[in-house]
């Protein structure tokens, strides 16, 4: 497989690694409060792959939150430092949704679209050149 084809991230200390084949099915910015406050950051960029392209090495911690909209989420993270790897959301548990910051070449991210944009702050700015949502994107 062309290395093209592939993405791979990790946490700070290298303990937890993720790797996924072929393109993301999605990529783009949260301004969510859940994902402001875990980010310490006014957004947080992600990226989502179906589970069966996605392979993962080290244990992870896990906390199981509820999203601003209401579903159950749970999102990994490195036990050692804290790094944020990945979410899998309870409504689409086929997906693995990893965290830009998280991968080993970050200037592969694209994002495409903006969600929660009506919880973006004053101190933030939604990427005018992206669809924009001020929740979930529409099913």
């Amino acid at each position: 497989m062309p290395e093209s084809a592939r993405f791979t991230g990790k946490c700070l200390c290298g303990r937890c690694r993720w790797q996924a084949t072929g393109e993301p099915e999605f990529a783009g910015y949260c301004f969510c409060s859940h994902c402001r406050r875990m980010s310490g950051s006014g957004r947080t960029p992600f990226m989502g792959f179906a589970k069966s392209h996605v392979s993962l090495s080290g244990e992870t911690s896990r906390y199981e939150d509820i999203s601003d909209s209401g579903s159950g989420i749970a999102r990994h993270f490195c036990p050692v430092y804290g790094t944020r790897l990945y979410s899998v959301p309870g409504t689409a548990p086929e997906f693995r949704i990893f965290y830009a910051g998280s991968l080993d070449d970050p200037d592969r991210f694209d994002p495409v679209f903006s969600v929660h944009t009506s919880s973006c702050v004053s101190w933030e700015t939604v990427p005018s050149q992206l669809d924009a949502f001020d929740g979930d994107v529409p099913g």
